[in-house]
């Protein structure tokens, strides 16, 4: 048995010559009688009397009261929660995808109006030039373009309502209800 520990098998350890040196300046009076009879007298103060004899080595105490407290109500553990699908690249990039047959140029005469609406309310709020951010940040679904200039002449006269925009591309229903879709 190693010698620091006391008789009262491996409960309690004398403390390390550093401490008991500056035990004073910190007031711990070192003591392995004096911690004993504290411990007992707090373990007979807490646990029944019926409890402290030998059957107390012997007695187990489960702690599965405690955890229950962290399940959900359903009874089911937090841990055991399926975690949830994330869409792939595919999927994601599949989301911006507009399906020609849903699309009417009708529909997008009615939004049209409701864009009218927005834009006047941007323009009003224009007073200089530190505001005009705002008409390049606009949202443009469902103005009216048309193509007056570009350096590819195959798209220039193009007309119809903005059905998306992306940072270079804006792909516009025409009056044939076909989806034209060019990088202006």
């Amino acid at each position: 048995m190693d010698p620091k520990f006391s008789s009262s098998s491996a409960l309690f350890k004398t403390l390390p010559p550093e401490i008991t040196d500056v035990a004073h300046l910190i007031n711990v009076e070192p003591g392995i009688e004096q911690s004993e009879d504290i411990f007992k007298t707090f373990v007979q103060d807490r646990i029944p009397r019926k409890d402290i004899g030998e059957d107390f080595k012997y007695k187990v105490y489960s702690l599965y009261e405690t955890i229950d407290e962290n399940k959900p109500k359903g009874g089911k553990n937090i841990r055991n929660k399926k975690p949830t699908k994330r869409l792939n690249c595919r999927q994601k990039k599949a989301l911006f995808d507009i399906r020609k047959d849903n699309l009417s140029y009708k529909d997008f005469a009615t939004l049209n109006q409701l864009w009218h609406s927005y834009f006047q309310s941007i323009l009003s709020e224009v007073k200089t030039q530190a505001d005009e951010l705002k008409l390049s940040r606009a949202d443009y679904h469902g103005a009216f373009l048309m193509v007056y200039a570009s350096q590819n002449p195959t798209v220039i006269g193009l007309q119809g309502y903005v059905v998306q925009e992306s940072k270079n591309t804006f792909r516009l229903i025409n009056s044939n209800n076909r989806l034209l879709s060019k990088s202006f």
